[in-house]
């Protein structure tokens, strides 16, 4: 079970590096930029699943737990729709116009939200993706992103410079021929199969190309997915 979990780990890819990156190049708009976003957030829904998946079943076969943690799942997902919905629409617009407010909705919302989650025995991640789920919906979006823009970014280098103060360079030399063929998996495999995909799906070469070599890379996700 363990290495299904860190295989389907391995396959997903990041969204927040390569929407960036699409962003620096301009190529969001293009169609293997397209592609990409599209089955990364479809990844990223997926990898929610598995994380409420596992947090429910690492009850230890408590069904009465499970049920009842389920039901608090469901019913954070349907608070956080309807929000979304009914209150966002009418609460954003009137405070899209001071930049510190707009700030504040951002983190508050993410961290009201990852609180909430990992409160009711979910993970922390799955609020916050769901918080800029929530976002997504919104019909000034885009405005809101571009006010978020440099605070992501800068969330961003502190993942990584947190991830490379995490390894140790000593031990990982002990597990040489499992990096080797998980770097392999991820760098060459992953985008041969993307390409293959794409190309049964009809789009030409190019895009399929470019959308393969895209998604070569691992997600953050699959860290947290592997880590539990």
């Amino acid at each position: 079970m363990s290495a299904v979990l860190i295989a389907i780990g391995l396959s997903f890819s990041s969204t927040i590096v390569i929407v960036k990156l699409l962003n620096d190049v301009q190529e969001t708009d293009t169609v293997y930029g397209k592609i990409s976003i599209g089955i990364l957030i479809v990844q990223d829904i997926v990898a929610m699943l598995l994380l409420m998946a596992i947090a429910l079943f690492a009850r230890d076969g408590d069904g009465g737990s499970m049920g009842m943690m389920l039901l608090q799942g469901i019913g954070l997902v349907g608070i956080v729709v309807a929000i979304s919905k009914r209150v966002m629409p009418r609460v954003l617009p009137r405070m899209m116009d001071a930049h510190e407010l707009t700030l504040l909705i951002g983190i508050g919302r993410c961290l009201l939200l990852g609180t909430a989650f990992q409160y009711g025995g979910f993970s922390y991640e799955i609020g916050c993706l769901l918080a800029g789920m929530s976002f997504a919906v919104s019909p000034r979006r885009r405005a809101m992103m571009e006010k978020l823009q440099p605070l992501r970014d800068f969330f961003i280098i502190i993942f990584f410079v947190h991830l490379g103060m995490q390894l140790d360079l000593a031990e990982a030399s002990q597990y040489t021929r499992a990096i080797v063929m998980m770097s392999l998996f991820v760098v060459v495999v992953k985008p041969l199969i993307s390409y293959r995909a794409l190309k049964l799906f009809r789009y030409n070469e190019k895009s399929s190309f470019k959308a393969g070599l895209t998604l070569g890379q691992m997600s953050e996700f699959s860290l947290i997915l592997i880590g539990l």
